[in-house]
Parts: structure tokens; sequence; C-alpha cells
């Protein structure tokens, strides 16, 4: 996996390794692994994103032997200070805020979406819906992307395939992340890291690879409902390491 996530950062991406890191994370938590190590890991990215900052405030130059991409550079300074770079790399997110920001509780309708957002349809659509169905349209979106992953959630727990089962919280993780990931960029609560809204952003692999997971939360669920007693069958991971 390290090897993957090192050439994903490389190319420069971002969103992918971060996705991996997330849904790692999750599996290992569920897995039985000691909750001390989630603590430090915690511990160790809170001080992480507040020693950016202050780098950033103070010793700027250093970013650039961190992220090793003014590409990624650009992109972090604008999420910091998105008026300064509104008129270049940080017009996506100013316009982003704009449009949420201008829809009120009902929307601007489907004349007024985007207002010029680039490229809105991929990982700015969420602010395209927001600005087309307002404040209440955001929230019931939001419900949505709750419900499913409520109910993903409840087929990974009633599972008895371990294998399956961990594979399927991983899946929910990367959905959950991403939803959060991507409707924190559109309010410039996080920086933006090109990750889509599951389900909802256009993009074909994107959509692929939710469709797969999708697939194996189904096919859980069915194994679950058609053979109750799958779990007397099954040989806990833990003899076969």
């Amino acid at each position: 996996t390290l090897p993957v996530l090192i050439l994903n950062f490389l190319q420069p991406d971002t969103g992918v390794p971060l996705i991996m890191v997330i849904s790692i994370l999750v599996m290992l938590l569920v897995s039985g692994i000691r909750r001390e190590w989630f603590f430090i890991i915690a511990i160790a990215f809170i001080v992480g994103y507040f020693g950016i900052i202050y780098i950033y405030r103070n010793h700027v130059d250093l970013l650039s032997g961190l992220f090793g991409s003014s590409y990624r550079l650009d992109r972090f300074y604008a999420w910091l200070d998105y008026e300064k770079y509104k008129q270049s790399v940080g017009y996506q997110l100013y316009r982003s805020i704009v449009s949420l920001g201008s829809a009120g509780t009902q929307g601007l309708g489907f004349n007024g979406a985007s207002l010029g957002i680039p490229a809105a349809h991929t990982d700015f659509i969420f602010a395209v819906f927001g600005s087309t169905f307002g404040f209440f349209g955001s929230v019931y979106l939001i419900l949505l992307c709750l419900a499913l992953d409520v109910k993903l959630i409840m087929i990974a727990y009633r599972s008895r395939n371990d294998v399956g089962r961990y594979a399927l919280v991983g899946i929910v993780g990367i959905f959950i992340y991403q939803q959060i990931q991507n409707i924190g960029m559109m309010i410039g609560l996080l920086p933006i890291t090109g990750i889509t809204l599951p389900l909802i952003s256009y993009g074909g692999s994107s959509l692929l690879s939710y469709m797969i997971g999708l697939s194996v939360a189904f096919s859980l669920s069915s194994e679950t409902a058609n053979n109750p007693n799958y779990e007397d069958q099954q040989v806990p991971l833990r003899e076969l390491k």
C-alpha cells in the first residue's frame, strides 16, 4: 500500500492518497487494534495541522519543501485566504462560497445556478446544487448522504463475513470522508483536494468505484438475509493469521 500512496502523491495527487489512508484507518479501527494508537494518530494530525498554519504565517518558504509542488501550495494558500487569490487559484472556492451564500433558503433556481464556477459538474457539484435549491435543498442532500451511510453501516454490522465486513467498513469510511471533504471544500472549511461527492459528481472512474462499493454492500446484505447461519460456517480472521 505504501508504494502506491507514494506514487500517487508524487503525480502530484493528494486526494487519492488521503482516501486510501482514511480507508485503512477505518478498517484498523474495527479490526480490534488498540485504541491508544488512534489517539496518537489524532494528536499527530492536530499538531501537524496547526504546525502548517504556523509555518505559513511565519516561515512560508518551508512549505515548498513539505509539499514539493507549487500546485498544492497554490491551493493551500487559496484556502487560507481565498479573498486574496479570488482572481487566480482561489477563483473556484471564491465563486463557490458566493454561490452558496447568495442562494438563501430556497435557492436561485436553475437559471442562477453555479454563478460562473468552472467545471462545476465535477468537484464543485454541491455548490451548484446548493445555489439551485438553497439551504433547505442542501440539508436534504446531506440527509440523503447520511441515510446511505447509515444503511451501509447497518449492513456491515449485521454481516457475519469478516473479510466482507472489513471491506465494507473501509468503503463506508471512503464515502463518509469524501462527503465531508467535498462539502467542506465548498464552504471553505477544508482545502481543495479534487475529491468528488460520491454518486453526485460527474466522473466515469469515480462513479464506477462507487458502484463497485455498493455492489459489495448489496452482496453482503443478500448473503446475510439468505443465510442466517452463515456465522457458524466462517473461520475467524484471527485463526487465519
